[in-house]
């Protein structure tokens, strides 16, 4: 993005550096569906990126000029020094982020955008359109959330499978509704895992059904559970996005893990269980509080 421009019927003109080739004109109904979505679902101060980069030319056509796009480069290269300043510039000041993957841009060819996301951000739903995909993520937390090998104890869990569930964190105990929960897991496994397993997080209302949920190998796929070490500690993060229109009332927030290929839940041993608690959502009118299942209000250290 090179420059913004405010014009007289409160449209924003954005001009940017490169040109692209638009996208092929089959693709621009997938493209009409989600930036309907988007612009719903979008709030000021987010940022949509966008790869492969060609498709600003698409989602301008049907947007409103209210959102600032980010187009990725998705050649394959080394990193540079401006790539890390513009990672690092994405994440400063963004309340929200979202991107879109297009048909050329799923794999990000680069290899930068996608770890550098799941270490730092909190991914907190997508969804697809033809082959166009849409994801949102919650941004960084605030100095001194961040999970370190060194604050791992005892363990809250044990899975029958050997993987243990070393410590939690949560950025914030009080958030506004349909903003994001931002959730920090810290795994370790008492030897290297031969199978794959997923990690769901799920939001649980008064009747026990799933009122929000986030499913996803560790660290959003890029460290799948056979890639672990004995004793190494894995910092997982995870975001919620909490419904807009939940009721008021108290949710459980619960994690565990299970079988990628069958779906089957993992038992947690010591007491049987398929799902460890992790907090208490208290809803009251169009705020959430993050409470402590067993006593108290969680502190944003997880403590």
């Amino acid at each position: 993005l090179a420059q913004t421009y405010p014009l007289p019927d409160g449209r924003r003109l954005h001009l940017y550096r490169r040109r692209f080739t638009p996208p092929q004109e089959e693709d621009l109904a997938y493209y009409q569906a989600l930036m309907a979505d988007l612009t719903k679902q979008a709030q000021p101060g987010d940022a949509v990126v966008l790869s492969p980069p060609e498709q600003v030319y698409a989602l301008a056509r049907y947007g409103d000029g209210s959102l600032t796009y980010y187009p990725w480069p998705t050649e394959a290269r080394t990193i540079t020094e401006e790539d890390l300043a513009a990672l690092e510039q994405l994440g400063a000041g963004q309340d929200r982020l979202w991107l879109v993957y297009g048909p050329s841009g799923a794999n990000d060819p680069g290899s930068l955008l996608a770890p550098w996301l799941a270490e730092r951000f909190y991914r907190a739903g997508d969804a697809w359109y033809g082959s166009l995909q849409l994801v949102l993520f919650g941004p960084p937390g605030e100095a001194g959330t961040s999970i370190s090998p060194e604050a791992a104890g005892s363990g809250l869990a044990e899975w029958e499978n050997g993987i243990s569930l070393q410590r939690i964190g949560l950025v914030e105990d009080t958030l506004q509704l349909g903003q994001i929960v931002r959730l920090e897991l810290l795994w370790q496994a008492a030897e290297p895992v031969q199978e794959r397993y997923k990690v769901f997080v799920h939001l649980l209302g008064p009747e026990g059904q799933v009122v929000a949920q986030r499913d996803s190998e560790p660290v959003d796929g890029t460290r799948p559970t056979t890639s672990w070490q004995r004793g190494e500690p894995i910092a997982d993060s995870y975001g919620l996005w909490l419904p807009a229109d939940l009721p008021a009332g108290d949710y459980r927030l619960v994690a565990g893990l299970y079988h990628a290929e069958t779906g089957d839940r993992v038992p947690v041993c010591c007491p049987p269980a398929d799902a460890v608690p992790l907090a208490i959502i208290r809803v009251e009118g169009d705020r959430a509080r993050i409470l402590d299942p067993r006593a108290g209000i969680l502190a944003p250290d997880g403590n």
